[in-house]
Order: structure tokens, then C-alpha cells, then sequence
């Protein structure tokens, strides 16, 4: 419709230049008349351009939404919840463990660096500089590397100790499940923190 429109002002103002010549010999009006045809054809060019570039821009604006949308959530803890877990593994004595996580995830990193102070706030013996590997972690029983946190402990930990510090992690919001002890410790209980497990 716009474009219809557009080229008919145009032809209208190049007719009008044409007629003006024919019967009058008015260079200067003649003139005018193109002038306004061709200001018509450039508001037009102008306009599509910049619809095209509208919609290019609104295209990316899309793309970047989708790309929000496909992101999980920074993992974290509340002040409160925080407090929760720290007090409900501060009920064990003399615990010791280790965190391990893939270096090249920030968020991952940045979550297992929080686990990590959550133990170390409840007593526990926690390595100071927490594992991190940039090789895809790696676990018996799994095709690929895990995702969310695989607790594991060795053979001597008793199950009701594992049991219990699994369910303070778990009434904390940890997306966290039981899995094979990390092979490369010595400590009794792992903690691997993969990247967030996809709903």
C-alpha cells in the first residue's frame, strides 16, 4: 500500500514536470516537480532501509531473548537457606571433604566455590584451593560428564553418616544426587559440581 503510494506521488510529480515543459516551458517549475519526485523515491528507499534495519534489530532482540530463556538460572543460596545447611552440617564432627569442578564453566566454578565455603563454615576439613579440572569430568557409570552435584562417598563412610549429610544438602534446594565417590581423593565424601542439569 505504502509503496503503491509512494511510486504514484512520484509518477504524478514526474507528469507534472513533463506537462509543465510541454505547455508552458517553465524550466524552473519543471525542476521543482522532479525534485519532488525524486525527495518522494528517497523517502521511500530511506524508509524501507530502515525498516529492514528495524527488523533486523528486532530479529536480534529475539535471538538474544530465546538465548535468556535457554540459560538455567544462576545457581546460589539465600542468606537463610545458607544458614540452613551450615548448621545441619555442623551437627557432624570432623568431616572432611572434597569439592571438584570443571574450571572452564564460570558458573559452575562459581557454585562449587560456594558449596565449598558452606563446608568450611560448618567445620569441615575442605581443601583450601578446591579441585578444578578443564578436562570434561568423568564418572563410572556415566556415558558423559554429570550435570548438577554428585555426592559420593568411600566404601568406609556408613550409610547413615552419607544419608544424613546428602539430606541436609538436599532440604537446602542443592539439585544434588548420590553417586561414585570421586576416584582421584582421599577424602571420604566427594562433591562434584557439574553444570545445571537441564528440566
Amino acid at each position: 500500500m505504502e509503496f503503491t503510494l509512494l511510486l504514484a506521488t512520484a509518477g504524478l510529480a514526474i507528469g507534472l514536470a513533463a506537462w509543465v515543459l510541454l505547455h508552458h516551458k517553465d524550466l524552473p517549475a519543471a525542476l521543482v516537480a522532479v525534485v519532488i519526485a525524486i525527495a518522494a523515491l528517497g523517502i521511500w528507499s530511506s524508509g524501507d532501509a530502515r525498516r529492514e534495519e528495524l527488523r533486523g534489530e528486532l530479529q536480534e532482540a529475539r535471538e538474544r531473548i530465546a538465548a535468556l530463556e535457554a540459560t538455567p538460572a544462576q545457581r546460589g543460596f539465600s542468606d537463610e537457606t545458607r544458614a540452613a545447611i551450615v548448621e545441619g552440617l555442623s551437627t557432624f564432627v570432623g568431616p572432611t571433604a572434597f569439592v571438584l569442578a570443571n574450571a572452564s564453566d564460570l558458573e559452575t566454578t562459581e557454585y562449587a566455590r560456594e558449596i565449598a565455603s558452606i563446608l568450611k563454615d560448618a567445620g569441615w576439613d575442605v581443601p583450601s584451593s578446591f579441585g578444578m579440572t578443564y578436562a570434561p569430568l568423568m564418572l563410572p557409570g556415566y556415558e558423559d560428564s554429570p550435570t548438577g552435584v554428585i555426592f559420593g562417598v568411600a566404601s568406609e563412610v556408613p550409610d547413615a553418616f552419607a544419608a544424613s549429610v546428602f539430606n541436609v544438602f538436599r532440604e537446602g534446594g542443592v539439585d544434588i544426587v548420590r553417586g561414585p565417590h570421586w576416584p582421584g581423593t582421599d577424602h571420604p565424601i566427594s562433591i562434584l559440581v557439574g553444570p545445571p542439569r537441564q528440566n
